[in-house]
């Protein structure tokens, strides 16, 4: 195994989504449905031939190391999944296999099955889905990526030792925080969440190349969306879970939150004490230039902690108003 994906990331359910096999399955029900169309369609008659694929047209009957092994010898995929089915199909089936339709046809098509059982995104095929909308859907992805790390990094933020307002869940009889240093609690969670998410949004800026294509139908975009359509899928899935984890059980440290909402001895309650002011017939500018003076005073006084309720009850001009 190389790639994280394998066995590191991801959930088990989505991942079987976008692995070889379930690929297969969803080239091969293309495949099937074009035989149905042209049934449908009156190019044959013979119902026996519908059956006949449908039957067959799944991982039991075509394998997919047979498929491979065909690959190899004629060096192309989609047909390696069309001699496979031909193969295993008895009788004039074979006929119609792949019949009228090109290789981006079923790839398109297989795409959309699988973004279909990811999030129920459906694309219709024609010659080749214009990669805008694939793109468009990736953008998507990545949008709620960097959404995702915005509130990740907010709350490894929060977990600096000099805030330490909140953090994220330990286990504290056997989770490890740092292989060197026995003391800390890393909140990997977020920066998992974070670094997962450049690829995500590195995948979705690399969908953007695959927009333009010569006559609009080469295959340029095709190996790049052999590594882009199961990483952007599979990942996206594993941090929205991963955030739903690390919100669900943060912890929040109450005596923390009090003591640096004080550490300015009241000055954040400037601009409310301001709007009050106003509230009570005092002029806006002449309310904050007197609760700014206050305030400096608080400032020049830092040493002796004076606290800002003190100095405003203290002016006699604001006293009249509050």
């Amino acid at each position: 195994m190389i790639h994280p994906i394998e066995y590191r990331y991801g959930r088990k359910e989505v991942k079987e989504i976008f692995d070889e096999e379930k690929r297969l399955d969803y080239m091969l029900k293309v495949e099937c449905a074009v035989v149905k169309a042209h049934y449908k369609a009156g190019n044959f008659k013979d119902i026996a031939i519908v059956e006949e694929v449908e039957k067959k047209a799944n991982t039991k009957f075509v394998k997919l190391d047979r498929v491979k092994q065909i690959e190899n010898e004629i060096n192309h995929d989609v047909m390696a999944v069309v001699k496979g089915l031909s193969e295993v199909c008895e009788g004039d089936a074979e006929k119609y296999i792949h019949l009228g339709i090109t290789s981006n046809d079923v790839i398109d098509t297989a795409n959309a099955l699988q973004f279909a059982d990811f999030i129920k995104f459906l694309e219709i095929s024609n010659q080749v889905v214009q990669r805008d909308r694939y793109c468009e859907f990736f953008s998507h992805l990545a949008l709620i990526a960097k959404t995702l790390e915005k509130i990740a990094i907010e709350i490894r933020n929060l977990q600096r030792t000099e805030i330490d307002e909140v953090g994220e869940h330990f286990e504290k009889g056997k989770q490890v925080g740092s292989s060197t240093m026995p003391q800390k609690r890393n909140p990997i969670i977020g920066e998992r969440i974070c670094g997962i998410g450049r690829i995500i949004v590195g995948n979705a800026i690399a969908s953007l190349d695959n927009i333009p294509l010569w006559h609009e139908r080469d295959l340029t975009n095709s190996s790049a969306e052999r590594i882009i359509i199961p990483e952007i899928c599979i990942l996206s899935d594993y941090i929205l879970n991963l955030a739903i984890k690390l919100i669900k059980n943060l912890e929040f440290k109450y005596e923390n939150i009090d003591r640096n909402l004080n550490l300015t001895n009241g000055l954040i309650m400037s601009e409310a004490v301001m709007i009050n002011l106003t509230k009570k017939g005092l002029g806006r500018q002449e309310a904050h230039e007197l609760v700014r003076e206050c305030a400096m005073k608080v400032y020049e006084s830092n040493e002796n902690k004076i606290n800002f309720r003190d100095v405003l009850l203290s002016d006699e001009k604001i006293r009249k108003f509050l």
